[in-house]
């Protein structure tokens, strides 16, 4: 093979004639059918597609040695490659609960090793090489930014890092979600620089109009509530955590837009910093209309390797394998299912989250399982149970499943309660399953092992590839799997579980959606759908063409001298500028305020 050979080229390749027995029966962890000649055969394998220049064949040659070390319990060459990869946390693990002391103690390279770990430690973590470098790169860079990085790769800490070097200025950060918003507040609170923050804001309400320094955690609309209230306000920083939803085509994703165009007009100063797990060109965040530079740091680090499963329950009910790196799928069991409490039951962790689309759907079925679950929880969580029913009636149907050791999470719920669940969920060993939708893919970290997927649909369509990466980056997050006290190598394999249920498209093809959304080489587009991102070369139709002006035109109109554009049609009343800042959208606002005018006198 080349140093060019490439994944495609693999599963094309005559050589799989004699990797793929070996290799299949190691990844189905079929240890019977693995001969010493097998796992030497596979070793070899493993250190060549290391060395290989394609990056999918690297992470090849490391799933094969990650599998290899957790089937035999042989750690040595997991430890070798993750010191030489830069996977600090990984050496360290297997150092501190794999190796005894005097294994280390009588190598002179262990030894060695196990003292140059000590340049990654943080605090009390261990930082990967790809962290440290896009921690350190993010810190000195002064610039407008985009930090792109898995998810549980520490964004959030790098904001509150770029909140503690500037703590005299003006900081805005920006969250898609009110969970979110309350998290991020309590990760400030309870962070080293807690006392260093004089004033945090989450409502338009909380800001007085003399702070000179104060750190603000919004969301689109209540930034946009509190610049309308204070016409002089301006940040010196604003950082936009989930950053990839300014891409989509919602209400949504045009107010962040224009909120950014907003406070770039009031302040062409200030420094915009962009976080996300995923985005391909990170210039595609920058807004034609607004004039900026954006810089991008990212890492290419990949330390987890997914596990699919998928099971057809509506038809042979046997589950299977699908393979990322060969794209093919195998049969893992003849255990035959055809019922979603029944494989969850034989496949949960202590953790698991499942996933639906609709609301109903997560309450009827979250009320199913703990109904059906063979093994119930005990009265420890009587305390979690007592302090809801003080807010819901005492038969609220989240307290029935909390007895059982479930609860659900969706938009619907109070929003005292949303959070309270998430907090109980990740404290209570009891609590082994949540029930939730997409509020998980806006940033949400709810601990938790393995997750079972009961339907393919997000919204009104099948889960986009970003959308996927996302959701399942949600489970075996760094500081589950490498916690001091319960952190286990093990979970560097995530286990997902895709079923055909009663919850699915009967059209669904399983095999096929893991195909187009998981396979190592698949390629992420940025798919900008946010009309005010696009550029004017990219905006054709006589429809795009009006949007874009309306929603120009109504910034102006909340915000005037923000854009160039001419020919602007601007409210002449004050009842007609207050329609706008009030978002009135149930008539033509510039049509009609003759007549309101006259209403109004």
């Amino acid at each position: 093979m080349s140093e060019t050979f490439t994944i495609k080229q693999l599963r094309r390749n005559e050589v799989l004639n004699d990797f793929s027995p070996s290799y299949i029966n190691l990844v189905l962890s079929r240890e019977e059918n693995l001969k010493e000649n097998d796992l030497r055969y596979l070793l070899k394998s493993s250190i060549a597609l290391l060395n290989y220049g394609d990056e999918n064949l690297q992470r090849l040659g490391y799933r094969i040695i990650l599998r290899y070390s957790l089937l035999t319990g042989h750690y040595t060459p997991l430890y070798d490659v993750a010191i030489n990869k830069g996977f600090i946390p990984v050496s360290k693990q297997i150092e501190e609960k794999h190796f005894s002391r005097e294994e280390i103690g009588n190598s002179f390279f262990k030894a060695y090793f196990s003292a140059y770990q000590d340049n990654f430690k943080d605090k009390e973590i261990y930082l990967s090489y790809g962290q440290k470098q896009l921690i350190d790169l993010t810190n000195t860079n002064k610039n407008n930014l985009v930090v792109i990085a898995p998810t549980s790769y520490g964004k959030s800490e790098m904001i509150i890092q770029k909140i503690s070097q500037n703590l005299s200025s003006k900081i805005c950060v920006i969250v898609p979600s009110k969970a979110l918003l309350a998290q991020t507040k309590k990760r400030i609170l309870t962070s080293e620089i807690a006392d260093q923050v004089g004033r945090i804001v989450t409502h338009s309400e909380m800001y007085r109009g003399n702070e000179k320094n104060f750190v603000a955690v919004l969301t689109q609309e209540r930034l946009l509530r509190l610049l309308q209230r204070n016409a002089s306000l301006n940040f010196d920083y604003m950082f936009v955590d989930e950053a990839h939803n300014l891409f989509k085509k919602d209400n949504r994703a045009i107010l962040l837009a224009q909120v950014i165009m907003i406070l770039k007009k009031r302040n062409s100063n200030t420094i915009l910093n962009f976080f996300s797990p995923f985005i391909s060109d990170h210039q595609k965040l920058r807004i034609p209309h607004s004039d900026y530079y954006l810089d991008g740091v990212r890492t290419y680090e990949s330390i987890k390797v997914e596990k699919y499963f998928y099971c057809d329950l509506q038809d042979d009910g046997k589950t299977h394998l699908y393979d990322q790196f060969l794209n093919e799928a195998y049969q893992y069991s003849n255990a035959i299912y055809h019922d979603e409490i029944a494989f969850i039951e034989d496949y949960k962790a202590k953790k698991n989250i499942v996933y639906l689309n609709r609301p109903r759907d997560i309450q009827s079925f979250a009320l199913l399982l703990a109904r059906n679950l063979k093994s119930k929880s005990v009265s420890v969580i009587e305390d979690v149970i007592a302090t809801i029913a003080d807010f819901l009636h005492p038969e609220y149907h989240l307290l029935k499943c909390l007895r059982a050791g479930v609860v659900y999470h969706h938009g619907g719920k109070p929003e005292i309660i949303t959070l309270y669940v998430e907090y109980a969920f990740a404290r209570s060993k009891n609590l082994q399953f949540i029930v939730t939708n997409s509020t998980l893919l806006e940033g949400v970290n709810i601990p938790a092992e393995k997750i079972f997927l009961l339907t393919t649909k997000i919204g009104r369509s099948n889960f986009s590839k970003s959308e996927f990466k996302n959701l399942i980056g949600r489970i075996c997050r760094f500081s589950e799997v490498f916690h001091p006290d319960h952190g286990r190598i093990e979970m560097l394999e995530p286990e997902i579980y895709l079923l055909k249920s009663r919850y699915s498209n009967p059209r669904t093809n399983l095999l096929g959606f893991y195909q187009s959304k998981a396979k190592v080489d698949i390629k992420l587009d940025d798919k900008v759908e946010n009309i005010l991102l696009k550029d004017k070369k990219e905006i054709n139709t006589p429809e795009e063409k009006k949007q874009l002006r309306d929603n120009l035109e109504y910034l102006e109109n909340i915000e005037p001298n923000t854009v160039d554009v001419a020919n602007m049609a601007n409210a002449k009343s004050e009842i007609g500028r207050l329609c706008y800042k009030n978002n009135v959208y149930d008539f033509d606002i510039k049509a009609n305020e003759d007549q309101l005018v006259k209403n109004l006198d």
